[in-house]
């Protein structure tokens, strides 16, 4: 069957609308209060000894629920999945299609499509991006992780996307943190070595980037596995026990509606005196201003101690752990920060 491609796209438009049947009969757990402080510890299962080896200090016997390296995962490739024909794609289901889907345009090569067939596959993988990332700002934690753990194949794509974005960008906020962090690390002392935590890791640079370095460890969390360093979960329930990290980072990565119990659970497993590092698009920020978040993580046990709002793109902060209660009134989290939302071309 051949369309035109105004045809093609008022199919994709209206499809684009539609949100899969999957996602729609996801209903949402309730979140139980984080742990008090003074509740004993579950009894736990000993490490083994190569997770023992990677943590040569005591702390090493309390994080018991971390995944071992060798824990399973899988590299996740869209040369597995299926190509179809574009028109069936669009008609045959209810969201945009997936980038494994598109590879051949009209059973057309790469190479050899035309101008106007490659412009409309680059606008509907951009469609495919957007509809992702709308996804990830506009429902809780928990939802996007049963969203992913259904749909895989949507990490890769979203990615993708997020790439592009960020190749326009003058700094890549994530190459900000590593510059900073190998900063902190020549100025540590401490025989013991760095626990890092990074929620909401993507393609995990930051653990790649310190994978050889016997000073530091990182512990990388996101939706999806990505590779054998990347623990899926959401972050809202984290697989680690209290006050274990030394430095926690959220790098854009403040999305789901309930991004506040991430910031708790943040604070469950940071040490007293630890730090969370956290950088920001700057537009989720209007026009409420920067003050309601920062009250906001105030009220959430972390005491600001550094910001950096001199990049036109993002903005960063460095905020400290105390051990003062923290507050568990519910927020509207759009008060705080605004959804960071890419507008339909």
């Amino acid at each position: 069957m051949s369309l035109s491609p105004d045809a093609l796209q008022a199919i994709f438009d209206a499809a684009a609308a539609n949100t899969p049947a999957s996602f729609n009969n996801t209903s949402p757990k309730k979140h139980s209060n984080p742990r008090k402080r003074n509740k004993p510890q579950n009894s736990s299962r000993p490490l083994s000894p190569k997770i023992r080896k990677q943590y040569p200090h005591d702390r090493a016997n309390r994080a018991t629920k971390i995944l071992a390296p060798s824990a399973q995962s899988r590299r996740l490739s869209s040369s597995n999945h299926p190509n179809g024909n574009d028109a069936d794609i669009l008609l045959a289901n209810n969201v945009p299609p997936k980038l494994s889907e598109l590879k051949s345009l009209s059973h057309v090569d790469r190479k050899n499509l035309s101008s106007l067939q490659s412009k409309m596959k680059n606008k509907l993988s951009g469609a495919r991006f957007r509809w992702i990332n709308e996804k990830l700002y506009t429902t809780t934690g928990d939802q996007a992780y049963s969203l992913f753990k259904s749909n895989p194949e949507m990490f890769d794509e979203y990615h993708l996307g997020f790439r592009h974005q960020v190749h326009s960008w003058p700094t890549n906020p994530v190459d900000v943190l590593l510059s900073r962090l190998i900063d902190v690390k020549s100025l540590n002392h401490r025989k013991e070595r760095f626990l890092l935590a990074d929620f909401g890791c993507g393609e995990a640079k930051i653990a790649d980037a310190f994978a050889n370095d016997p000073a530091v460890r990182v512990l990388s969390f996101d939706l999806v596995s990505f590779n054998d360093r990347v623990i899926a979960c959401d972050i809202a329930n984290l697989p680690l026990p209290d006050d274990l990290i030394d430095i926690g980072i959220f790098c854009l990565s403040l999305m789901g509606t309930n991004f506040v119990q991430f910031l708790r659970e943040a604070h469950r497993v940071i040490r007293i005196g630890g730090q969370l590092w956290i950088a920001e698009i700057r537009s989720r920020f209007e026009p409420q201003g920067i003050d309601p978040f920062l009250i906001q993580l105030s009220a959430l046990g972390f005491e600001l101690i550094k910001r950096d709002d001199s990049n036109k793109v993002f903005v960063s902060f460095e905020f400290k752990r105390t051990g003062k209660k923290i507050s568990m009134q519910d927020v509207d989290s759009s008060s705080v920060l605004k959804p960071c939302l890419y507008k339909k071309r």
